[in-house]
Formats: structure tokens, sequence, C-alpha cells
């Protein structure tokens, strides 16, 4: 069964530019995915150099996952949930009624000691696309302060606050048109649902906890203007290469 927005529902999520769904899925269903995601690090594919893996260092040498991106491919578990109807009803409410399609997906470990990140607006670096596509994490885990929750800021998913054409995060000076005051982190239980727009800004601290904080990031486009999912893996492919290491080791890159 799908979930129904109700009209004080769409009316938040046209408000704030985001709207948080609470217990959508089960602590079952949750536990099925928090084993996925150990068993996805046991297929020899946390490389640092695989392009689908993103590391962070803690040190020179060693080094911890971030994120799978993408994983439906490697996974069946998390493709079924892209196709869960308690996903695209709220997604198809939202657009107003009409189909959508799967434009991105990732899974994010947020493992202990992990790093946060920045305010930004995720549309920055999708600038090639059409402007109307929509984010939805799904909670593997509980977030909270300790272990980086995200914090979203509403009511800026009308406009992009840095230069249009650049594909980046914002810049200090950009992010001083923010109110920081008005910032919301969200804690999410396990099964939980957050959307929102690709504009709303959004942050998230560092896991200073002693917990894990794994989410599944999914971005869904409307389906009248076509599917654009190759398109982005090709075009993160060749920006992750471009970007991610010096010319010295750019040979060693690959993609598995």
């Amino acid at each position: 069964m799908g979930t129904t927005l109700t009209d004080e529902q769409l009316a938040e999520y046209r408000l704030k530019g985001y709207l948080a769904l609470r217990g959508v899925f089960s602590a079952d269903e949750a536990a099925g995915w928090a084993a996925e995601c150990k068993r996805l690090l046991q297929l020899g594919l946390a490389h640092e150099h695989n392009i689908r893996t993103t590391p962070h260092y803690l040190t020179k040498s060693l080094w911890i996952v971030d994120r799978f991106d993408p994983v439906i491919d490697i996974s069946p578990v998390f493709k079924a949930l892209t196709e869960d109807e308690r996903v695209l009803s709220p997604l198809r409410d939202i657009c107003g009624g009409g189909g959508v399609l799967l434009f991105k997906d990732r899974l994010i470990y947020k493992m202990v000691g992990m790093r946060g990140y920045p305010v930004h607006q995720d549309y920055s670096w999708w600038q090639l696309f059409p402007r109307e596509l929509v984010n939805v994490l799904v909670a593997i885990d509980g977030a909270d302060a300790e272990n980086g929750a995200v914090e979203l800021f509403p009511g800026y998913h009308d406009r992009l606050l840095s230069t249009p054409g650049e594909m980046r995060h914002m810049n200090e000076d950009e992010a001083r048109q923010i109110d920081f005051r008005q910032g919301e982190l969200l804690e999410t239980r396990p099964g939980d649902v957050v959307i929102f727009d690709c504009l709303t800004p959004h942050r998230s601290g560092p896991n200073t906890s002693h917990r894990l904080r794994r989410q599944f990031y999914l971005t869904y486009s409307l389906a009248g203007h076509g599917d654009f999912y190759e398109e982005q893996l090709r075009l993160l492919k060749e920006g992750r290469a471009s970007r991610r290491v010096p010319d010295a080791v750019k040979d060693l890159l690959f993609f598995r």
C-alpha cells in the first residue's frame, strides 16, 4: 500500500521544501537493510580507487567507506526499495499526480568518526537536468545530533543560492543568505522517510557517537522529462575521475 499525503502535509512541503514521514517502514524492514549494508561491505568493492566508493581518510593511509554511489545495481534489496509504493505514492502526490523515475541512488554509511557535510543545495551539481528533482531519505539507523542527523533550512527551495552554471557547493558569502537560526535538525528513527526538494539547503554534522548513521538516499525526476539515470551516472563517473585524484594515479581508477 502507498502512503497518501494529506492536504496539510502537501501544504507543509510546499512551504518548507521538505516533509518528514514517520514509521513508513517497520523496524524489521530496517533491520533487513542494516544486514544488507553489512553484506555490501563484504563484496570487496570498498577500494579507494573504485569510483563507486567514496573514501574518507582518517590519516594519510587509513580510510573508511563513506558511501556506495550508485548501489542498486549490486543490491536487489535496495533496488526493490526504489520501487516501493510507500516511497513512490507520496512523491506522485508532491509532483501533482504525475509519474516519477529514479534519477539517482546512493547509500551513505556515516561511520563513527566520519566528518559532516557543509550546507549545500543538491541541485547545484545537477543543473544540466530539469529543475523538478525530489530527494528521498530513508533512515536505516536512528539519527540525532550526536551521529550527524540532517539539518534542513525551510523556505529557500524556490531558487539557487549559488552562481547559476557553476556546479559546486555554496561559498561562505552565498551561505550567508540562509538564516541558520531557522534550521530544523530532523531526528529520525529506522524506517522514517524524509522527502525534500533538490533546492532545499541542508547540512549534517560529524558522527561523534559510537553508532552508525546509515541512510539510503534516492532522487526522482518527473517521468514527463524522460529517463536521466544513465546520463547522470555517466557524468558522475567523469566528474569523480577528474576531481578526485592527481593525474599520476588516474589510470588506477575503476568502476566495479
